[in-house]
């Protein structure tokens, strides 16, 4: 194993503003995925793309959840347009609007997680259903 050294150098053309690492619906293996200008992107370890899909806005958060409970993860993207979406491989399968942009997304458990939003509120989610705000 070699430390402290560059496994890949890749130009993300539309951007970068965060990064998660996780395994996208038929992609073979897991993949770090980048979201960046209305676009995210995955890459596997050679620096390849495996994924690519758009959304609504400039994303500023990701992370995966189990959104639809079939033990499978799905990828939610926050972006500046004040949505949350959920993306079952490259298909938007949900959108939640909120009030403000969307600064931070973090998985609970399961098909529960958290957000948080530019003008402080914070809540949480499990799947469709808001539990609290």
């Amino acid at each position: 194993m070699v430390q402290n050294s560059d496994v890949f150098d890749r130009e993300i053309t539309d951007g970068l503003s965060c990064l998660t690492f996780g395994k996208i619906t038929n992609v073979a293996a897991p993949v770090v995925i980048a979201g960046g200008n209305c676009s995210i992107v995955g890459l596997d370890l050679s620096g390849e793309e495996q994924f690519w899909t758009v959304t609504g806005d400039n994303v500023t958060s990701m992370d995966f959840v189990d959104w639809d409970e079939d033990s499978v993860h799905e990828l939610i993207a926050g972006s500046e347009d004040f949505a949350i979406r959920v993306f079952k491989g490259e298909e938007l399968i949900f959108d939640i609007k909120e009030a403000a942009k969307i600064t931070n997304l973090k998985r609970i458990k399961r098909n529960i997680f958290g957000f948080s939003l530019s003008n402080g509120t914070f809540g949480v989610y499990q799947g469709r259903k808001r539990l609290w705000k």
